[in-house]
């Protein structure tokens, strides 16, 4: 108990400091970092792409196209993060009062509201555990919103399939799959069904199932790979379509080409050969007597 009532004691402490501070010298470092949630998954949004382009699942003017527009977004965020910054000032030296009676709130009501629904006795949870929870539940808020955001502008000016795309992959990075295929399915519409859009849907259907392969997926997967070739997460999935169908010798063949026409360096190729040994074993067949099929592009193409 001793240490709850120092943590504690150190809390409200801070609690008070992160108060008074904006009050009589500016801004909170919590106030200008407080759209840092938009710009760090901005960040990992471009990421994504030079993934999806290394992938070779998009374009690099498709790539350029969305880069731009997260880009925008980025400057939009920090421009806004910016004007909280020069609004929240000090107001006067009347605040110290509303400071003391604050804490004194603070602390007699947080005390009492410990005791009557708290478990004192209970054991403490790791500190970094629960800063790794709330910065994850506060970074998948801002996400949320973004998305929610978004939503509404492209329900105004939906034919913008870039900006569906953005929003399937927000939706799937949240786990929320129906949003997402919903979304992506939308960019296919809103393209002319181009390949990126296909393999994205493709992608959302099969999560949407929990890993299963329906025939709507490997409809979409097909026409992905008619119109791109060299769409890496179509063909694993057609191959993935066969295994569960029982086609074992068919699922190798699919990942056999699609390891054939990998990139030099590409990072998903240790999956495709492990996934390739573990079915190969399974079906009691050698890899090495399936060949490639005369329709695998070459890797420099």
């Amino acid at each position: 108990m001793t240490v709850f009532w120092i943590a504690a004691t150190i809390m409200v402490l801070g609690f008070l400091a992160a108060i008074a501070w904006p009050l009589f010298n500016g801004t909170t470092r919590t106030e200008e970092e407080a759209f840092a949630p938009d710009i760090l998954v901005y960040r990992d949004q471009i990421k994504e792409i030079d993934r999806d382009l290394e992938r070779g699942t998009i374009s690099q003017g498709e790539a350029s196209a969305i880069r731009l527009e997260i880009q925008r977004r980025l400057l939009s965020a920090d421009s806004k993060r910016q004007l909280r910054k020069r609004l929240f000032r000090a107001t006067s030296p009347r605040n110290v009062l509303m400071v003391a009676i604050i804490g004194i709130f603070v602390a007699t009501g947080s005390t009492a509201l410990y005791f009557e629904v708290g478990a004192p006795g209970a054991p403490d949870q790791p500190f970094a555990s629960r800063t790794a929870d709330r910065a994850m539940a506060q970074q998948n808020q801002q996400m949320l919103q973004m998305a929610t955001q978004l939503k509404e502008r492209l329900d105004q000016n939906p034919n913008q399939p870039e900006g569906w795309l953005l929003l399937g992959r927000t939706y799937r990075t949240l786990d929320r799959f129906q949003d997402s295929a919903v979304a992506f399915k939308r960019a296919v519409e809103t393209s002319n069904r181009a390949a990126e859009a296909l393999s994205a849907y493709g992608g959302a259907l099969v999560l949407l199932n929990q890993g299963a392969v329906t025939s709507e997926a490997r409809d979409v997967f097909a026409e992905t790979i008619v119109k791109n070739p060299r769409d890496g997460r179509a063909r694993f999935y057609v191959g993935l379509a066969k295994e569960q169908a029982g086609d074992l010798r068919g699922a190798l063949q699919e990942w056999i080409d699609l390891a054939a026409m990998a990139p030099p360096g590409a990072a998903w190729l240790p999956q495709v050969q492990e996934r390739i040994a573990q079915v190969a074993s399974q079906a009691g067949i050698d890899p090495a007597t399936i060949k490639p099929s005369g329709t695998v592009p070459d890797p420099g193409s």
